[in-house]
This record gives structure tokens, C-alpha cells and sequence, in this order.
């Protein structure tokens, strides 16, 4: 549950998601990476790495959780009313994360909703990807340099989710999802923490 975060004293607060962004139409939502989504969001806000950290914060966050469902549409960028700029504040809050990978066992893991890498369109994978067929920090590392984002940046985030690990998966296990939607929801995450640990 989101509280709602569109409206300022009565007045609506602009935003604007990343399909609108890329000039695409709903039907195109899974249609570009999460690379080219950075990009277009540093763009977007004048090239805050604030607001690239958050995304990439988020695309990490999605990826141990199994959230494959974080399009193009799920991702908006939001303007305050006292912005007299071009340039859009940060990030809208999260909304629309889900364990949606429960719901099947069948994809444990390294997939998303977007492709990470640009190149993954034209079925060109990293080598460490080829070698293990699962998205690795080695992935994660390069989509953050990539994305602009200085190596620190990169590796406080990858700690962070290190510091909770356990916190997360106590938070499913007293969650109110089916028992074995837990059960399913736990093997990924774990799986999934193994993943962001290989780094070669």
C-alpha cells in the first residue's frame, strides 16, 4: 500500500513515467532496458545521481525479491510545484512491488521485467552471465557504471541489502502470504542473494 503522493494541498503534483518519458505507448512498457532507463532518468532530472542511485536501488531490490514486473509503467518520475526547472525532483515513491515470482517456482532466478543490459536485446550477454545464466553483481556493477554511478555508490547498495538479508527474510516468513508462497518467496531471495555475491 502506497499512500498517495499526487496531490499537494488540493493542487495534483506532476509526474510522468518512463514510458511517457520514452515517448512509447503502454503496449511497449517491457520494451527497453534498465540501462536505457537510467539514462533517460538522468536525463530526465538533470542529472541528479541521487535519483540514478534510487532507480538502481530499485532495480536491485526487484531482482532479490523476484519482482518481474517492474515495467516501464511502474516507474514515474514526479515535479514539485515550486520547481520552476525542466528538470523532475527524483523518483515518485516505490509502488507495485511484488514477490511476483511466488506465484510460479518455475523462475527462481536472473530474470526481470526489463532486459538489464542494453545489448541483451540482441541476445548479447555478459561472460559472466554466459557462465553462470543468472544476473551476478559482476552485472549489476557494470549497469551502474554504465548508468554513470561512482563505485562506491554501486557497492553501498549492494551492502545494504548484504545488512538485512536476514531482516528481509524473517519479514516474509511473518508475512501474511500462503505458506507456500513463503516457501517460494524465501528459495528466491536466498537464491537471489547468492547471485549479487558472485562477483566474477
Amino acid at each position: 500500500m502506497t499512500r498517495r503522493y499526487d496531490r499537494e494541498n488540493g493542487k495534483k503534483i506532476h509526474q510522468e513515467d518512463l514510458a511517457q518519458g520514452f515517448n512509447i505507448t503502454a503496449s511497449d512498457k517491457y520494451s527497453k532496458s534498465y540501462e536505457e532507463a537510467l539514462r533517460l532518468v538522468s536525463k530526465m532530472s538533470g542529472g541528479k545521481l541521487s535519483v540514478v542511485r534510487d532507480l538502481f536501488n530499485r532495480i536491485v531490490f526487484s531482482y532479490l525479491i523476484g519482482n518481474d514486473d517492474m515495467h516501464l509503467k511502474n516507474i514515474s518520475l514526479i515535479r514539485k510545484e515550486d520547481n520552476r526547472t525542466f528538470y523532475y525532483d527524483g523518483l515518485t515513491p516505490n509502488y507495485d512491488q511484488l514477490f511476483a515470482s511466488s506465484f510460479d517456482i518455475s523462475s527462481v532466478i536472473g530474470f526481470l521485467a526489463l532486459d538489464l543490459l542494453e545489448e541483451e536485446k540482441h541476445a548479447e550477454y555478459t561472460e559472466c552471465y554466459q557462465k553462470y545464466g543468472f544476473y551476478t553483481a559482476y552485472d549489476f556493477t557494470l549497469l551502474g557504471k554504465r548508468a554513470g554511478l561512482p563505485q562506491a555508490a554501486v557497492q553501498s547498495v549492494f551492502k545494504h541489502y548484504f545488512s538485512i538479508e536476514k531482516e528481509m527474510q524473517t519479514m516474509i516468513e511473518r508475512s501474511f502470504m500462503p505458506d507456500i508462497m513463503k516457501k517460494r518467496a524465501v528459495v528466491i531471495l536466498l537464491d537471489r542473494f547468492k547471485a549479487l555475491k558472485i562477483r566474477a
